[in-house]
């Protein structure tokens, strides 16, 4: 292959380009692999935010070759019935057969924090408004985890125009940063397919909860029947770790009621 010290990468999939947070957090597993395959760091073309302290990426010298990492989202170059996991789909762009180093998103930040047993994270909506569907977390859903976890301090993250749940810590709307910190020391985190589960992901000791919401299911199926449907199916993306849960009070298919988070 050609010289790596010079390879970059950019990504031009719409999620990413649209300032989707967890497109880009996903990535993040890509410079370490490109490292401990080539020895070379790879240039960080887009300068994203998740790639600020990551020790694998260079900012300053210029590329003789550009890896566009857009079809890892849509196509895997693995001849296997089954995905490993994105950070393989992705490592199908280095041409290489071995598996990846690392497989979960990282940010190299916060490593260290103490955990606090009785930090909850709560994120409850998630995707742009022009994604179908958005992703918001139900009344019922969000009333059970506050009444469940009562003993903890629950922490809700995410945007200034998500709703505010009464009796918790408001942290909506801080620095994404200032996110991970949060995360990072959390010893439970429950939210919807989004970004700041993404982040979750970055820090595989957090115990992490993924609601699937009612309108990622195929709903014109029979309720003792509901299947996420293939378009929407959150499962392709998270780490094989990931605890699914659904908001039916019944468990479907690989996701359990939510009445047993």
């Amino acid at each position: 292959m050609e010289d790596r010290a010079k390879v970059g990468f950019i990504c031009t999939n719409e999620g990413v380009s649209n300032g989707t947070i967890g497109d880009w957090v996903y990535a993040s597993s890509l410079p370490e692999n490109f490292y401990k395959i080539t020895g070379q760091k790879i240039i960080d073309l887009n300068k994203t935010w998740v790639f600020d302290y990551n020790p694998y990426v260079d900012r300053e010298s210029k590329p003789n070759k550009v890896i566009d990492i857009k079809p890892a989202w849509f196509q895997y170059k693995r001849n296997v019935p089954v995905m490993y996991s994105f950070a393989d789909s992705l490592m199908g762009f280095l041409r290489t057969t071995e598996l990846p180093y690392c497989r979960h998103p990282r940010f190299y930040r916060y490593e260290d924090e103490d955990i606090i047993p009785n930090r909850l994270i709560l994120h409850i909506t998630g995707g742009s408004k022009s994604k179908n569907p958005q992703r918001i977390m139900s009344d019922e859903v969000i009333q059970f985890v506050l009444d469940k976890y009562k003993m903890y301090d629950i922490i809700q993250i995410g945007g200034n125009s998500d709703k505010k749940i009464e009796g918790v810590i408001d942290e909506r709307g801080i620095d994404l940063w200032d996110v991970v910190k949060l995360m990072s020391s959390a010893a439970i985190f429950v939210g919807v397919d989004s970004g700041p589960y993404h982040i979750a992901q970055a820090y595989p000791r957090i115990n992490r909860k993924l609601i699937v919401t009612k309108d990622q299911f195929k709903s014109d199926w029979p309720a003792d029947f509901y299947i996420l449907n293939p378009k929407q199916d959150v499962s392709y993306w998270y780490d094989w770790d990931t605890m699914f849960y659904n908001e039916f009070d019944r468990d479907v298919g690989l996701t359990t009621s939510y009445l047993k988070i």
